[in-house]
């Protein structure tokens, strides 16, 4: 209890440094340059899948073969992924969507499908690193700072999408100015700069440090042999005195075959100031409760689809999926079914530019905010923005439909009231920040101990592709309005309820 009160008093007391600390900190200078690379990749895709759902099926169609592909890859990518390291993982996935983007310079229905196909398995591997990546990233962290384990997810998730978000604010800013009356410029003009940029963020890739830990190899008995590499089911517990001067701080690393690392030892000398040093301490490896295993191999043969699918049926991923359907048939409506709403071009990218900046200003809040207040009370602003949204466009279209005095060219003056889409695109922002930083937190804080991330990644990518995938296809055949934004409600209320109904989801979400 003590331990735990002093990590407690530890994680509060605990302050960044200034823009410096990026340069000085290998896994936040990881965790920007990762971000900044999804800003770039997804400014230019972001943008053209946006466009995509508005200038006919075709479109629409191959985003749905899009996400089709994604889906099914996300059973069987934790096996592809485990023999690549995660920033080569994200470089090799990342240069697929160059294909798609560029797929639409010149029209050909073929080559788009295609691409689209394509691109499904390189998302599924770009996204499955990314969740590994960023969650290696929070816990290096707090194992440097002697944080509480878990404690740091939602800093780096809001670092992380407060950039990918950004994308939004940027390519939909740069679109509506390329769309504009005032520009005479070609959609093929378009086409090649945003695959221009694609390029430019898989190369952010390259710029990805080693970490520190990987570095320090732990000193290891004769008789039991452990490799130097992290293990990907690793629990860190720190317990230490509250001064940090009295007595030692010993910093236990679990793994999922029983045994454990201890660095001891750190004892007076290691004052409060000099604490941050703990990860340099030696290792002295206890005796297992099983026979070690090769992290190395293990890591090649222990993920399968059945692992991947025997998930499905724990009690966590049970209370989890609801809210990774929401999540996908959220994404869908915001990019697809919501631009499509919107007949003028200018106002469209300019809506979504909108959504991007109060996305990105919101998930960095946010998910500092979680660490501190929990994970539920930030959940709820997102069951209360969108469920605006969708209580909005209902009664509004309602009052369009049963309202005989309102001519065509009412109803068209309304369509192009520029503030009523900016402030809805503004409330799809905050709603959608806090879905996506708390989404990744809650799946790492409950099935750590289930399975190895990559695991856990591509089970919350598949439900949240599978939902988008009849997101986007309502998109392009057209599905009724009305019918659309009842299952987004129902949905949204069918994944926030367990949550908070939930006791053990109320454990993990609690600030740590």
């Amino acid at each position: 209890l003590s331990g735990n009160m002093s990590s407690r008093s530890a994680l509060m007391n605990h302050t960044r440094g200034g823009l410096s600390r990026f340069c000085k900190e290998t896994t936040e200078w990881n965790a920007l340059i990762c971000s900044i690379a999804f800003f770039l990749i997804f400014t230019a895709f972001g943008t053209v899948q946006n466009y995509a759902t508005s200038t006919g099926s075709d479109g629409a169609y191959s985003l749905a073969i899009l996400y089709v592909s994604l889906t099914v890859s996300n059973l069987f990518m934790p096996v592809l992924s485990s023999y690549l390291p995660s920033k080569w993982a994200m470089f090799i996935g990342s240069s697929t969507y160059v294909l798609y983007v560029a797929s639409n310079i010149k029209e050909n229905r073929i080559a788009l499908f295609a691409t689209a196909a394509t691109m499904g398995v390189g998302g599924s591997l770009l996204w499955v690193a990314q969740g590994v990546f960023i969650s290696r990233c929070a816990d290096d962290y707090a194992l440097k700072y002697a944080l509480p384990n878990c404690s740091q997810l939602g800093y780096f998730n809001g670092l992380f999408f407060a950039w990918f978000m950004f994308n939004q604010a940027v390519g939909n800013g740069i679109a509506a100015l390329l769309v504009s009356p005032y520009l005479q410029i070609s959609l093929t003009t378009v086409y090649i700069v945003f695959t221009s940029i694609n390029v430019a963020g898989v190369a952010c890739f390259v710029f990805i440090k080693p970490f520190d830990t990987v570095a320090h190899t732990p000193s290891v008995s004769a008789s039991h042999s452990k490799p130097p590499l992290l293990h990907p089911m690793m629990h860190d517990v720190v317990h230490s005195d509250s001064d940090y001067q009295q007595h030692s701080v010993v910093v236990q690393r679990q793994y999922d075959d029983g045994a454990y690392a201890v660095a001891a030892d750190l004892s007076a000398t290691h004052t409060k100031s000099n604490l941050t040093d703990v990860d340099s301490a030696p290792y002295a490896w206890q005796q297992p409760q099983q026979p070690a295993i090769d992290t190395e191999s293990s890591n090649k043969t222990s993920f399968n689809v059945c692992a991947v699918v025997s998930l499905w049926r724990t009690k966590e991923q049970l209370l989890l999926i609801p809210l990774s359907l929401y999540s996908g048939l959220s994404q869908a409506f915001i990019y697809g079914n919501f631009p499509e709403q919107i007949t003028d071009d200018f106002h469209k990218f300019s809506a979504l530019a909108v959504f991007g900046v109060v996305d990105a200003a919101c998930s960095y809040w946010f998910g500092s905010l979680s660490d501190r207040i929990g994970r539920l009370p930030v959940v709820s602003v997102a069951l209360l923005a969108h469920g605006s949204v969708y209580a909005y466009f209902y009664v509004y279209s309602a009052l369009i439909e049963h309202n005989a005095t309102l001519s065509a060219a009412d109803i068209d003056s309304l369509q192009h009231d520029w503030y009523d889409w900016f402030v809805v695109a503004a409330f799809l922002g905050v709603g959608d920040a806090a879905t996506n930083t708390q989404m990744y937190s809650l799946y790492l804080s409950l099935m750590s101990e289930r399975a190895h991330k990559s695991e856990i990644i591509a089970n919350l990518k598949f439900w949240q592709s599978f939902a988008m995938i009849w997101g986007f296809m309502s998109s392009g055949i057209h599905e009724q309005w009305n019918f659309v934004l009842i299952s987004c409600a129902s949905m949204l209320v069918f994944a926030i309820i367990p949550l908070f109904v939930s006791k053990q989801v109320r454990r993990v979400s609690a600030p740590k």
